[in-house]
């Protein structure tokens, strides 16, 4: 439980089983009334040389099977050049009843942090979607899913449409980015809903409109919208070539079931 986790701060330095010696530099998530389980850190032979050390959450259960499962997954995957690796483990001190911490290599940029900084090249932008197409793929083949469902990792294929926005035109927001709404959590997301449904056209999809509990969510249809305002006329226009546009269209199918998985999109060589 939270009470036999070690207590983290900054200077703390920490051995790993390969004998590294790290040094905790920041704390990476900051929650009110919570301690910080996940730090930045690096070696002591190398400032430069950065790491994540982690350790399980205050809210774990018993024995910590949040973080068990995280570990075990780690280890399977230790060999994929295209998920984020554990490189060290730093072992539970004997005097105490606490949990090990992982030594993970350091979190990239994310993809909306990329899309704020500059417009990619196509190139670029192929070969960061190409690269999380493989990731996928190696997780989905041993019959695995990626549960960690945080706001970059919602929805990739609409990340990569931003991507593609962005470099038509850099300065204006991608889709939905632009909405602002005042009010609660439940405000935002009606509001975002009813573009989404726009956006889409959904009131046209027999998927969503045969389903009782789906049409009551469905808003009054946009009646001033027309052809122009597709999200695929718009990249269109602004040069985006067919084959992204392709890409994205079939990984956003308004039907679930239709979309491609991970490896189609490799194998048919989309991306």
């Amino acid at each position: 439980m939270s009470r036999s986790l070690r207590v983290l701060f900054q200077g703390m330095k920490l051995i790993g089983k390969r004998g590294e010696t790290y040094t905790l530099h920041h704390p990476l998530i900051q929650r009110r009334g919570k301690r910080c389980h996940i730090w930045s850190a690096s070696k002591d032979s190398d400032a430069l040389d950065q790491y994540v050390i982690k350790q399980p959450d205050d809210e774990d259960g018993l024995g910590w099977p949040n973080f068990t499962k995280e570990l075990e997954m780690q280890k399977k995957f230790q060999k994929s050049a295209y998920i984020r690796r554990m490189v060290d483990l730093i072992p539970a001190p004997t005097d105490l009843q606490a949990s090990c911490m992982m030594v993970l290599e350091p979190f990239e940029k994310s993809l909306w942090d990329a899309r704020l900084r500059r417009p990619l090249i196509l190139e670029e932008i192929r070969s960061v979607m190409r690269s999380i197409a493989i990731g996928l793929g190696t997780i989905h083949q041993m019959n695995l899913v990626h549960t960690d469902l945080t706001g970059d990792q919602f929805n990739l294929p609409l990340r990569y449409l931003h991507l593609l926005q962005a470099l038509a035109n850099f300065d204006k927001p991608g889709m939905f980015d632009s909405l602002k709404v005042e009010g609660t959590l439940a405000d935002k997301e009606n509001a975002t809903r009813a573009l989404m449904v726009q956006e889409f056209d959904l009131q046209s999809v027999d998927y969503y409109t045969s389903d009782p509990v789906s049409r009551k969510l469905l808003p009054i249809k946009d009646e001033t919208r027309t052809e122009l305002d597709h999200w695929v006329v718009k990249l269109l226009d602004y040069g985006t070539p067919k084959k992204d546009i392709e890409t994205v269209y079939l990984a956003l199918d308004t039907i679930p079931e239709r979309r491609p998985t991970a490896m189609n999109l490799l194998e048919y060589g989309y991306i």
